[in-house]
């Protein structure tokens, strides 16, 4: 048992330096923690790895990566999310949402991470009336700021300006000033997939939704 206990604590370490690695813009050093933590047979070395791969641009080898974490670790539901995650931003949306529904039938899983993961999934492809349906199951405090830059981008891509302003007016005084008006819709433009579109225009590039969220 004390073994055990010291192999899950040196784990745990592990994943606190490969973040470290991932916010210092270090994917090569995550990417090597992400497969040490795999050979322990842990499962977040899947998460860390396919993190490191889409920092690094190799979306490609992100989603390989997860699919053998979800045939190795059917009943995590994190990892499914992220697979989802990474299919979106390949606009592989119907497999996109296939993933979310298999994150929210694992046990454990946060369902409103994934409710929300799948209103940004559905704003990408423009159904912003079902991916407001799907907000209202979002109802967990911690997504509270995303699910609500959601709705305004939602709003505001159905030209609904007034309800948009309101509740951008709401969050920013809500939130005791730590989230500026403009930061709402900024981020509701992101990801309503508003910017993406802009961009694309533009011969930019798209966003990411984001792994680590729940990613």
């Amino acid at each position: 048992m004390r073994k055990r206990q010291s192999t899950e604590q040196g784990a745990r370490e592990l994943m606190d330096k490969a973040y470290e690695c991932l916010d210092s813009c270090d994917a090569n050093g995550a990417l090597k923690i992400g497969k040490k933590l795999k050979s322990m047979k842990y499962s977040g070395g899947f998460e860390i790895m396919a993190m490191a791969y889409a920092a690094d641009d190799q979306k490609d080898k992100a989603i390989e990566c997860l699919e053998e974490g979800v045939e190795t670790c059917p009943d995590l539901w994190i990892l499914w999310q992220m697979l989802g995650n990474y299919r979106s931003d390949q606009d592989e949306f119907d497999k996109a949402m296939a993933c979310y529904d298999k994150a929210a039938a694992c046990p454990n899983g946060d369902t409103s991470s994934v409710n929300l993961k799948r209103a940004v999934c559905l704003c990408r492809q423009g159904l912003y009336e079902r991916a407001l349906n799907t907000l209202q199951r979002v109802t967990s405090e911690e997504c509270r700021i995303q699910r609500e830059s959601v709705r305004v981008g939602c709003l505001v891509e159905l030209r609904r300006f007034d309800e948009a302003i309101r509740r951008g007016e709401e969050l920013a005084k809500g939130a005791g000033g730590q989230v500026s008006l403009a930061y709402v819709f900024l981020a509701g433009a992101r990801l309503s997939g508003g910017e993406k579109r802009q961009r694309e225009s533009a011969g930019g590039c798209g966003i990411s939704i984001g792994a680590r969220q729940g990613e």
